[in-house]
């Protein structure tokens, strides 16, 4: 009876020991366990090398396990994995080159994890690295690009880089005309190198203020001789369009002195000669004075040259390089500017389109122009005769006065002598 105790006992010890281990591993056939003896795993594994492996769990992990292949785990294992710059199973240097195939630098190839190879940039430059112009190169070792000479544009360095369209006094190739179709002026670069600026650009002779013009033609921007400091008179716009011409300008104070800013047309109370004298510059130095008959005056006062004149509106006037004696004569000054225009609507000898607009200026509709290029200007339509213009005029002449006879050809007969509207 004690034997058959003791055995029950050392039973239940032995069978609590086995309990114990199986409670402290995996059980045979679950996942990461030994396979059973058959090479089984439970429902769901597989054996794999005497493992159960959950196939499914693992596949889409990017990591082409042992067991895995394209077939069974494309995730991991097929071709959409090339190009990861990993070389996994499944790739070879035929089946994906860019994760197998050995980089060999300097071929000119781009392979690997090579960025660029020798000459072969793979299109890039230093403008789309956003480094601006220059010359981009590889590194030795294909690993990056140099950038050393690439360089972002500066503006005012006189270099046009980039998205620059001029730098500074570098218009590169750029003029008034080319950039505004205007023909004079100087065109220039603006500050910030990405435009032009036209402010001094201008086309003298349009009939339109621009740029630094004051004045253009007949249009003279409300500006008269009043507004320049003269009494009455024709103002003239320069023949550069950037200044006023005054010299048909006046003033007058009744004064009986022919003062520099007064002109016999519109003071002659002080700048015209006295009755039986004409004024005429004797002595060729441009200083007009009232002779008699192209000679000195009778009793005209002498010796001026250390006493002066003592009537008012005189000058002493020298004869000769001597000048003293009876050789400096006191002359009464005068002035023989008469007035431009006439205002009779013909634009006869001395006038012009900026001395007498009243009697040069063209139609309406039709513009003045040197049609012949002869230097002779005539009221033309866009460039061409006027419809209707009288010809044949080199044998009959014009029939209206203040039309020219203009030769069209070399011919200038027939119709090619046209009558047209001076200007």
């Amino acid at each position: 009876m004690r034997i058959a105790y003791t055995f029950i006992v050392l039973l239940i010890v032995a069978l609590g020991a086995i309990s114990c281990d199986d409670d402290s591993a995996d059980p045979q056939g679950s996942e990461g366990a030994a396979c059973y003896p058959n090479q089984t795993c439970d429902t769901g594994l597989d054996c794999i090398s005497g493992l159960c492996v959950n196939l499914t769990a693992n596949c889409g992990n990017e990591i082409c396990e042992s067991w895995e292949d394209a077939e069974s785990c494309p995730e991991d294992c097929g071709e959409a994995l090339c190009g990861n710059a990993s070389c996994e199973p499944g790739e070879t240097p035929e089946s994906c080159p860019e994760d197998c195939a050995e980089a060999l630098c300097g071929n000119n190839v781009i392979e690997g994890l090579e960025v660029c190879d020798g000459t072969n940039l793979d299109s890039a430059t230093c403008d789309s690295l956003g480094l601006g112009e220059g010359i981009l190169t590889c590194l030795g070792d294909c690993s990056d690009y140099d950038t050393a000479d690439c360089r972002l544009a500066t503006c005012g360095d006189d270099n046009v880089e980039g998205a620059e369209v001029c730098d500074g006094t570098n218009l590169n190739g750029a003029t008034c005309e080319s950039e505004t179709g205007l023909l004079l002026g100087q065109l220039l670069c603006e500050g910030d190198c990405l435009g032009f600026d036209t402010s001094e650009c201008h086309t003298c002779g349009d009939g339109i203020i621009s740029g630094p013009e004051v004045c253009d033609g007949t249009n003279l921007g409300g500006e008269t001789c009043s507004t320049q400091g003269f009494a009455e008179g024709f103002l003239l716009c320069s023949s550069d369009c950037l200044d006023f011409t005054v010299a048909n300008c006046g003033s007058c104070n009744n004064d009986g002195v022919c003062d520099p800013d007064e002109r016999a047309w519109s003071c002659p109370a002080d700048c015209s000669c006295p009755v039986g004298q004409e004024c005429a510059d004797y002595t060729g130095s441009g200083d007009y004075a009232c002779l008699e008959n192209h000679n000195l005056p009778a009793g005209a006062e002498t010796g001026c040259d250390t006493a002066g004149c003592s009537i008012p509106g005189f000058s002493c006037t020298c004869l000769n390089s001597a000048c003293t004696g009876s050789t400096a004569v006191c002359l009464e000054m005068c002035d023989i500017a008469t007035n431009p225009c006439n205002y009779d609507g013909i634009c006869g000898p001395g006038e012009d389109i900026n001395s007498c607009p009243a009697d040069c200026t063209c139609p309406s509709g039709q513009q003045c122009e040197d049609l012949t290029g002869s230097g002779n200007y005539g009221c033309v339509e866009n460039g061409a005769i006027p419809p209707g213009a009288e010809t044949g005029c080199d044998a009959t002449g014009c029939s209206s006065e203040g039309y020219s006879c203009y030769c069209i050809d070399a011919n200038c007969s027939g119709a090619s002598a046209v009558c047209i509207e001076d200007c």
